[in-house]
Parts: structure tokens; C-alpha cells; sequence
């Protein structure tokens, strides 16, 4: 037996009650008998053996109770079923089965053989067992256990009307919030800017004729600036060579040529106004700009995650959703010590 105990070493075996494996208990004052004790047929009893090397079989009794729970709602498109697998320990001092003491088990009880090995030894069980006809009577507080506080627990967010599926994380509930939001403020920011584009294609197609007409009151004054020079300077050249002082054309061609210079002041005063209104388009434009920034911005403030408050809901099962309750006497083997070999 050292020489298995050697070889056992590094194996894992699963001894924490935690993990639902083999706990050892010294609650028993008694010997241990060799045989399971006595009881009525209908009571169910099943042998637990580890994955262990041992010719010392010493079995510990406990109370293995296991059942299925159904979670349905209609409306939500729900329909889970959740599997119990719970133990509780049967010392001397076990008077009635308190299942919120439970530990999880990971023993499947279909797997466990109803007789035990040769040469196996047995600690008691309580007294209660002994004049039990049938395990019924704990099956029924079992399923009245879990019907009192077995509840999907579920999350939502209210102001999004969005639930969180079962079996999905309170992670991957969050992420699906955050795409959902993703999306909601892509549709809005695209139709914002779809509205601001429209603003600001009217004021560059305005901005583009300011630009023309500037373009054109600034050809006009050039070439009306040069008229009048050629006009005046032809009249005072015709009024200094010519025989007489002044003659009757020259005064016209003078006068004209006044007319002229006037209407250059107003060209040119038409010149400044369409310039200021080149400025005024191009500061509109960088108003919309800055509406429009501002528009974005309120739209990811109002989609941004952090605004979103979850809480808890649950779903209660109903009576008739909790079925295939069995309870079993469960005998579980001792794991033997492992010893390593001396040096």
C-alpha cells in the first residue's frame, strides 16, 4: 500500500465541501457497524466510491437530495430548467433536514451503485431513519424549500425597456447595453448632421454668389475707373489745345466724366458690402459649426452608458415546475490518507 500511496501523489482528489466532494466527519460517537443499517425498502440508498486505490471501504452516511426547477414566462420567451444537487451530513445530532445548510454536490446519484462493496464498514445514522417508511415526507420539504427560494435572477434597464437574458452576464448584459446605445446614437447623430448638412449647403451656396459678385462689383469699378480717367483727360486735353477755352463738348465730356467718378464711389461702396457679406456668410458658417459640435455632443452625453441605471427583477417558479425531486440516503467513502514513501 506505500508503494500505491507514492504512486497516488500529485493526484487531485477532491476532498472540500465546497467542490462538492469527500468531506470526512468525526461527528459519530459510536463504532462503526458492518453493514449499512437496517432500513424500510422504499428508502432509497446509493454507494459513492472515489476515484481511489483503498481496500479499507469506511462509508459516511449523508442526505443527498436533487431535483429540477423549471423557470417559465411567457412573455419574456423564457423557459429554463436549473438542476439541484444538494447534501446535507447525517450525524447523531440530525434531527430534520435545514436544505438552506446545504452544500452543493457533484455526485450524480443515477451513477452510484445501490449496494455496497465487500467488506465495507458503515457509520450509524440517526435515529429518525429507523422508523422511516419512505423519504416522502423530506421530499416534499425539499421541493417546498426550493419553490420558497429558488428565483431567476435577472437584470434590466428600465429606461431602455431592455432585459438581460438567462445565463447572461451582468458583463454581457452591459456590453449589449452599450451596442444598443451605439447604435441609438449613430441614428441620432446622423440625422443631426443630415439637418445641419442642409443648413450648410444653403450658406456656402450663398457664400459662393457673395464671392461671384465681388468678383464682378470689383471687374465693374476697374473698368469704369478707366473709363472716366480716358474720358475726363480727353476733356481737358480738348480744353487746353483747343482754339477756344471751353467749348460746349468739352463741358459735356467734363461733365459726363464727373457722373462717371460718382457712380465709381457707389461701385466701389458695393464692393465693401459684398465683402461684409462674405463675412457675415463665413461667420454664420462657423456658428453652424459650432451648433453642430454642440448638437453631437449632447446626443453622446444622452447615449453614453454611464447614464443607464440596472437593477435586480426576478422570476418566481410555480408549484408544478419542480419535479423529479428525489431524496437518497447517500453513503460516501472515506478518502484514506495518502502517505509518501520514507526516504
Amino acid at each position: 500500500l506505500q508503494d500505491i500511496g507514492t504512486l497516488m501523489q500529485g493526484r487531485q482528489v477532491f476532498a472540500s465541501r465546497e467542490k462538492g466532494g469527500i468531506a470526512t466527519k468525526a461527528h459519530h460517537s459510536g463504532g462503526l457497524q458492518d453493514r449499512p443499517p437496517l432500513l424500510s425498502e422504499a428508502i432509497d440508498q446509493r454507494y459513492y466510491l472515489p476515484p481511489v486505490l483503498s481496500d479499507n471501504f469506511v462509508f459516511q452516511p449523508w442526505l443527498a437530495g436533487t431535483a429540477t426547477v423549471r423557470f417559465y414566462n411567457a412573455s419574456r420567451n423564457i423557459d429554463e430548467l436549473k438542476n439541484h444537487n444538494l447534501r446535507l451530513y447525517l450525524d447523531e445530532s440530525f434531527d430534520e433536514p435545514h436544505w438552506q445548510e446545504a452544500e452543493l454536490s457533484e455526485i450524480n446519484l443515477a451513477e452510484c451503485p445501490d449496494t455496497p462493496p465487500q467488506a465495507s464498514s458503515f457509520f450509524s445514522l440517526p435515529e429518525m431513519f429507523s422508523s422511516c417508511k419512505d423519504l416522502r415526507a423530506i421530499e416534499k420539504g425539499f421541493a417546498d424549500y426550493l419553490y420558497q427560494n429558488e428565483r431567476l435572477e435577472l437584470l434590466r434597464a428600465p429606461s431602455l425597456k431592455l432585459e438581460s437574458r438567462p445565463g447572461e452576464s451582468e458583463t454581457e448584459f452591459s456590453v449589449r447595453i452599450a451596442d444598443y446605445l451605439k447604435e441609438k446614437k449613430e441614428l441620432a447623430a446622423e440625422k443631426v448632421l443630415s439637418s445641419f448638412q442642409l443648413k450648410r449647403q444653403r450658406l456656402e451656396k450663398r457664400l459662393e454668389s457673395a464671392a461671384i459678385k465681388i468678383d464682378k462689383e470689383k471687374s465693374d469699378v476697374s473698368s469704369k475707373t478707366a473709363d472716366t480717367f480716358i474720358s475726363f483727360g480727353t476733356a481737358v486735353l480738348g480744353a487746353f489745345f483747343g482754339r477756344k477755352a471751353l467749348s460746349a463738348s468739352t463741358v459735356t465730356r467734363t461733365a459726363s466724366s464727373i457722373k462717371k467718378a460718382g457712380r465709381i464711389s457707389k461701385e466701389k461702396a458695393d464692393v465693401r458690402r459684398a465683402e461684409e457679406a462674405v463675412t457675415n456668410i463665413e461667420a454664420d458658417i462657423e456658428q453652424l459649426q459650432f451648433e453642430q459640435d454642440e448638437a453631437i455632443a449632447k446626443i453622446a452625453d444622452k447615449y453614453d452608458p454611464i447614464h443607464v441605471e440596472t437593477e435586480t427583477f426576478t422570476i418566481n417558479p410555480r408549484r408544478n415546475d419542480i419535479f423529479d425531486v428525489r431524496v437518497s440516503i447517500l453513503w460516501e467513502m472515506e478518502v484514506p490518507a495518502i502517505k509518501s514513501k520514507q526516504a
